[in-house]
């Protein structure tokens, strides 16, 4: 990858940014000079909690209105995150085994914004969560690109790990009169003596003085503990801070997020009682965006007896095009989120 002065001009804007809330959009700024995208966003997926936009760009906010409504649970990003902890670049059109698979998510939501594709740059952040720099497009991402952010992994790593100590620094600094957010959370020593809660912890605390930690996250070697109160996590702090060098950061969340769905299963289930499955696997293809002639390529048959096929079963389901086949499959999916 060539090194150009713009890209270097953008890593120095993102080192100046540190500790400060500009530091996400100046990130995401760092991947955007190879082009290749429509839109682009930070999220925060969190192991609890629905995922948060923390700074978009070219996004309409009934896009986001309708992500944070229900289609957040079939976003293949929110459930990698649900079972993953590792930094990573994922292209969504990679993400699931199957065709079938890989675009269940364009059927509902990708269809309905107009993307074909995305990919999201993996941050991990102390508290459990990830901060995501997202990028969608309407074409096919290229391999070239993947490649591009990958090489860059470390380097957003780095920038990222050194703004999440900063914003620690400043979180449970006496001295600091800046609201840097943090969750709810509090730094214990090594012993699981609570040391220093945040404001927003202490709040909690008043609301609710039967809040506490539970003991059972400073067994042995469990880094996760959820309960009736929600979800703990405690992270080793190794020197972050002086006043606790070897104690823990302790974040909680109060789970309000619906579990990923599995939309391929919610697919299998679509027009069951009122197509053929012959009928049901060309609307299925259909949804997807492919075309006749395509269908007819797959499924070994000419292109006028895929259009026959679609003439038919529009009758049975009372329909003129492809559009209204989209609506009713989005109702049918809505149905279950």
């Amino acid at each position: 990858m060539e090194l150009k002065p713009s890209l270097v001009t953008r890593i120095k804007k993102c080192i100046d940014a540190i500790g400060h809330d500009n530091f996400f959009p100046e990130l995401c700024k760092i991947l955007s000079h190879s082009g290749g995208w429509d839109a682009r966003m930070v999220m925060r997926y969190s192991k609890a909690n629905k995922p948060e936009y923390l700074w978009v760009d070219d996004l309409p906010k009934s896009d986001m209105d309708i992500y944070l409504s229900k289609f957040y649970r079939v976003d293949p990003f929110f459930a990698y995150w649900r079972e993953h902890d590792e930094a990573c670049v994922f292209r969504i059109s990679d993400m699931a085994p199957s065709r079938r698979g890989k675009s269940s998510y364009f059927r509902v939501f990708q269809r309905v914004t107009g993307f074909r594709d995305g990919i999201g740059v993996f941050l991990p952040a102390l508290d459990g969560s990830a901060n995501v720099i997202c990028f969608e497009s309407r074409d096919q991402i290229s391999d070239q690109l993947v490649e591009e952010f990958q090489l860059l992994l470390p380097l957003l790593l780095g920038l990222h790990d050194l703004h999440e100590k900063e914003l620690l620094r400043m979180l449970f600094s006496v001295t600091s009169d800046r609201n840097t957010g943090g969750g709810i959370s509090a730094i214990f020593s090594v012993s699981g003596e609570m040391l220093h809660p945040n404001e927003n912890w202490q709040a909690l605390q008043l609301r609710d003085p039967s809040f506490s930690v539970p003991n059972a996250l400073f067994m042995a070697d469990e880094k996760e503990h959820i309960c009736d109160l929600g979800f703990f996590r405690r992270k080793p702090l190794r020197g972050m801070t002086s006043f606790a060098p070897e104690g823990f950061l302790v974040t909680f969340e109060q789970g309000e997020a619906e579990p990923p769905v599995d939309v391929t299963l919610l697919a299998n289930t679509f027009l069951q009682d009122q197509l053929t499955p012959r009928e049901r696997e060309i609307v299925l293809l259909a949804i997807d965006g492919v075309s006749s002639l395509e269908i007819a390529l797959q499924l070994g048959v000419s292109e006028g007896t895929i259009r026959n096929h679609r003439k038919r079963l529009y009758k049975k389901l009372n329909i003129v095009s492809e559009r209204e086949l989209l609506a009713q499959y989005i109702r049918h999916i809505s149905v279950f989120l």
